[in-house]
């Protein structure tokens, strides 16, 4: 990715919410991404190309958690296999997990430890990913970067990103963790 390419997508680019990951990205020179609901997959790549900049093609490690074709929203949902295809031509280490946040986590946290950023998206339902925070302070190491995709209201309405400092990450995990053992 040349210079112009990447300013385009760190300060022109629509949706202006993936602008701050963008920056962030170019500014942490991150390496591995995980993206909890990962929609359509175009920020995904734009975001493994922005991280190419600063390393090897094969350097980068991204890790996309979604329900896929299970997903019960609408027919539109990204399939696995149209996912791993427009994602295996950035040339990164590419790992596509099916399931619900809490399920993928808890079966993949620990391979996922030291990761740079984590990117929740506002496709995730709140109750869906309630238990799943318990999994993310350990995938993190002390630079880490966590967004937290919102929408103000409805499946049309602008999205926001925001950046979580780690207390916020780490009341979210002790709450999951009491979600978790109630329902033990």
């Amino acid at each position: 990715m040349n210079f112009f390419s990447y300013a385009h997508l760190a300060w022109f680019s629509k949706p202006a919410e993936n602008r701050r990951i963008f920056r962030a990205i170019a500014r942490r020179n991150v390496k591995t991404i995980v993206e909890i609901g990962i929609r359509n997959a175009v920020r995904s790549a734009r975001m493994i190309r922005v991280a190419q900049r600063s390393h090897r093609l094969s350097d980068i490690r991204f890790t996309g958690i979604d329900l896929f074709e299970a997903s019960p929203k609408d027919a539109n949902v990204l399939s696995y296999k149209r996912a791993h295809q427009l994602l295996k031509s950035t040339q990164a280490k590419i790992r596509l997990i099916p399931g619900d946040p809490f399920t993928a986590l808890a079966r993949t946290a620990n391979e996922l430890m030291s990761t740079d950023l984590i990117i929740v998206g506002s496709d995730i339902d709140a109750t869906a990913m309630a238990r799943a925070w318990y999994y993310l302070p350990r995938m993190m190491h002390e630079q880490s970067l966590v967004y937290l995709e919102e929408c103000s209201s409805g499946r049309d309405a602008p999205r926001k990103c925001r950046l979580l400092a780690s207390g916020e990450v780490e009341r979210l995990a002790s709450f999951s963790d009491e979600l978790r053992l109630q329902a033990a």
